[in-house]
């Protein structure tokens, strides 16, 4: 394989001399590889095509749409609507109307039907808002305890079980969160029970969650609600 040979060879494809080893010459052979390359190439594009479509056929399976229940088939795991009413949320030319965007107040004319940002990055700057505003808060209160010398932290999963013990309520006036973020936008607050300024530490158990009035009324004072007893020391 390879390599030159000391006698004068002919060519069987051109007829020419050469002194390489085999029945052609480097130029032909060459040529005869690149064509046999691409007939290769071209063969195995077809039978990727022919077994792609055999698989898609194989994994179509029949589901039930979300919104009208007819029943579809589809070879997405994650697809849960028919086509018909996917196209739903689509806005036809006349009813694409120019709205205002809700992040950055811009004018702009949407194509679909729940569309209420003008763009991507007022989408992600909206998602970064919602999903960060409350790890923001928590991590400063952490953070200001820790400066103030206060032993001790906690998570989002411990503050969120806190709250759950205490009934997602404030501990004094006894609101819901839920009235809080339809009113002020503002949900329940972290309070320490004993105050950093007074040797409290920053661990779960010197937690309390009050909204924010009763937290500026209590400021510096050691006032904590049990089932049924409000104690307060001055």
């Amino acid at each position: 394989m390879g390599g030159y040979s000391k006698k004068q060879l002919t060519c069987e494809s051109c007829k020419k001399t050469h002194y390489r080893w085999g029945k052609l010459c480097g130029t032909c052979y060459n040529k005869n590889l690149k064509k046999r390359s691409l007939k290769y190439r071209q063969c195995l594009e077809k039978y990727n095509e022919k077994r792609l479509r055999l698989s898609r056929k194989k994994n179509r399976k029949s589901k039930n749409c979300v919104s009208c229940g007819k029943e579809f088939t589809t070879r997405h795991g994650t697809k849960q609507k028919c086509d018909t009413c996917r196209a739903k949320k689509w806005l036809s030319p006349e009813e694409r109307l120019v709205k205002g965007c809700q992040i950055c107040g811009g004018s702009f004319t949407p194509k679909r039907r729940y569309q209420f940002m003008c763009s991507k990055k007022c989408r992600q700057r909206r998602c970064y808002l919602i999903r960060n505003v409350v790890k923001r808060r928590l991590y400063s209160r952490v953070r200001e305890g820790q400066e103030r010398g206060a032993e001790g932290k906690f998570t989002i999963e411990e503050w969120e079980l806190k709250k759950k013990e205490f009934g997602y309520r404030c501990v004094l006036c006894g609101v819901t969160e839920e009235t809080l973020l339809n009113t002020t936008g503002y949900g329940l607050s972290i309070d320490h029970i004993i105050p950093v300024s007074r040797g409290g530490t920053n661990w779960v158990s010197n937690l309390q969650p009050l909204c924010r009035g009763c937290n500026s009324k209590k400021g510096n004072r050691l006032i904590q609600l049990w089932p049924q007893n409000v104690t307060v020391q001055l």
